[in-house]
Protein backbone atom coordinates (compact mmCIF):
# COMPACT_ATOMS: atom_id res chain seq x y z
CA UNK A 1 0.00 0.00 0.00
CA UNK A 2 1.21 3.48 -0.86
CA UNK A 3 1.24 5.49 2.38
CA UNK A 4 -2.38 4.48 2.91
CA UNK A 5 -4.11 3.48 6.08
CA UNK A 6 -4.84 -0.14 6.97
CA UNK A 7 -8.39 -1.15 7.87
CA UNK A 8 -8.62 -2.11 11.53
CA UNK A 9 -12.33 -2.96 11.83
CA UNK A 10 -15.56 -2.99 9.84
CA UNK A 11 -19.14 -3.34 10.95
CA UNK A 12 -21.34 -4.03 7.95
CA UNK A 13 -24.90 -2.70 8.22
CA UNK A 14 -24.58 -1.36 11.76
CA UNK A 15 -27.69 -0.54 13.73
CA UNK A 16 -27.88 2.67 15.71
CA UNK A 17 -30.26 3.61 18.46
CA UNK A 18 -30.53 7.36 18.88
CA UNK A 19 -32.72 9.46 21.14
CA UNK A 20 -33.88 12.68 19.51
CA UNK A 21 -36.12 15.48 20.61
CA UNK A 22 -39.36 15.82 18.70
CA UNK A 23 -42.88 16.93 19.37
CA UNK A 24 -44.65 19.73 21.16
CA UNK A 25 -43.66 21.67 24.22
CA UNK A 26 -46.39 22.22 26.76
CA UNK A 27 -45.52 24.61 29.55
CA UNK A 28 -47.23 25.88 32.68
CA UNK A 29 -48.06 29.57 33.03
CA UNK A 30 -45.72 29.91 36.00
CA UNK A 31 -42.60 29.35 33.86
CA UNK A 32 -43.37 31.86 31.10
CA UNK A 33 -41.56 34.60 33.04
CA UNK A 34 -38.28 32.75 32.40
CA UNK A 35 -38.52 33.49 28.67
CA UNK A 36 -36.72 36.68 27.69
CA UNK A 37 -38.41 38.85 25.09
CA UNK A 38 -35.54 41.18 24.22
CA UNK A 39 -32.99 38.57 23.08
CA UNK A 40 -32.87 35.28 21.17
CA UNK A 41 -34.09 32.50 23.44
CA UNK A 42 -34.06 28.83 22.47
CA UNK A 43 -36.54 26.51 24.12
CA UNK A 44 -33.67 24.33 25.26
CA UNK A 45 -32.58 27.27 27.45
CA UNK A 46 -35.96 27.18 29.19
CA UNK A 47 -35.73 23.44 29.69
CA UNK A 48 -32.22 23.70 31.13
CA UNK A 49 -33.23 26.61 33.37
CA UNK A 50 -36.14 24.66 34.82
CA UNK A 51 -34.09 21.48 35.17
CA UNK A 52 -31.13 23.26 36.81
CA UNK A 53 -33.39 24.95 39.36
CA UNK A 54 -34.85 21.62 40.50
CA UNK A 55 -37.99 21.73 38.36
CA UNK A 56 -39.40 18.70 36.63
CA UNK A 57 -39.41 18.12 32.88
CA UNK A 58 -41.77 15.38 31.77
CA UNK A 59 -41.06 13.35 28.65
CA UNK A 60 -43.08 10.87 26.69
CA UNK A 61 -41.07 8.54 24.46
CA UNK A 62 -42.60 7.56 21.13
CA UNK A 63 -41.69 4.88 18.64
CA UNK A 64 -40.07 5.56 15.30
CA UNK A 65 -43.36 5.36 13.41
CA UNK A 66 -45.56 7.04 16.00
CA UNK A 67 -44.87 10.65 15.11
CA UNK A 68 -47.42 12.85 13.38
CA UNK A 69 -46.55 16.11 11.64
CA UNK A 70 -48.89 18.81 12.92
CA UNK A 71 -47.32 21.69 11.01
CA UNK A 72 -50.48 22.24 8.96
CA UNK A 73 -54.04 22.67 10.26
CA UNK A 74 -55.41 19.61 8.45
CA UNK A 75 -52.60 17.48 9.91
CA UNK A 76 -53.27 18.90 13.36
CA UNK A 77 -56.96 18.00 13.11
CA UNK A 78 -56.09 14.48 11.89
CA UNK A 79 -53.81 14.09 14.92
CA UNK A 80 -56.62 15.19 17.22
CA UNK A 81 -58.96 12.63 15.67
CA UNK A 82 -56.37 9.90 16.17
CA UNK A 83 -55.08 10.72 19.65
CA UNK A 84 -57.76 12.67 21.52
CA UNK A 85 -60.65 10.54 22.57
Amino acid sequence: MNNGEILKNIDEKPEYELLVNTGMYIIKKDVVHRITSDTKFDFTELILSINNSGGKIGVYPIGQHSGIDVGQWHEYHRALEKWVR
